[in-house]
């Protein structure tokens, strides 16, 4: 899972302890991803979360200080959602699994969860604007990191952990540039992009010296 520093990502006012406030949080992060997704960051107001939610603009403050606050934590929700996707491919139970099977089954779980949908390339183009946006990006990609590690020597690497962390930050950064591409490409090439991110990613696994196993 991860965390995020105290403070950081989680700027709610009050937390919600009982049902009816947790279903008011729920309506306004929900409210949020919609206007992401529709109109980006810059169509994200506290007033427009608050109508679509169908609530006060009051109640919306109550929870949140701010638009940027639901924002960090719906971003951090959804990081969280990429690493248990990768933990649930890759994870302890991978036993004799090849690496291809393994990512095959991480892609099909990305497309069960929409992933990359107009949200996360939203908030991807975000990125730079926005430190605090930023600062949970690099601590995502670390605990990712960490993963890639263990995985490549899982398959074989015997490069040592420090050049597998320079490989895997070359590695974020084609996801990064990738993410940034799609955002303003249509259906088709939005899809080819997809494919050559997946290509570059079976390449790096192999430049580690890891074995990928049979592909169809």
């Amino acid at each position: 899972m991860l965390k995020t520093k105290p403070g950081r990502s989680d700027l709610r006012r009050k937390l919600p302890n009982q049902e009816r406030a947790k279903r008011t949080v729920a309506k306004i992060t929900a409210s949020a991803e919609s206007i992401l997704g529709k109109e980006g960051i810059n169509g994200l107001t506290m007033r427009k979360i608050a109508a679509t939610a169908g609530i006060s603009v009051g109640l919306a403050y109550d929870y949140y200080p701010s638009k940027q606050a639901v924002l960090y934590q719906i971003y951090e929700r959804r990081l969280n959602e990429q690493l248990q996707m990768f933990d649930k491919a890759f994870g302890d139970e991978i036993g004799d699994t090849t690496f291809t099977q393994a990512f095959q089954y991480y892609l099909s779980l990305q497309r069960a969860a929409h992933y990359p949908s107009p949200i996360d390339l939203e908030l991807n183009n975000a990125i730079d604007r926005d430190p605090e946006l930023a600062k949970m990006t690099r601590h995502f990609e670390e605990a990712l990191t960490d993963r890639y590690i263990r995985l490549l020597h899982h398959y074989g690497s015997t490069w040592s952990d420090a050049d597998l962390r320079r490989l895997a930050a070359y590695a974020h950064q084609v996801d990064q540039m990738n993410l940034k591409l799609q955002a303003s490409a249509d259906g088709y090439t939005r899809k080819v992009y997809g494919d050559l991110s997946t290509e570059m990613f079976y390449f790096i696994v192999k430049y580690s010296g890891a074995s990928i196993g049979k592909r169809v």
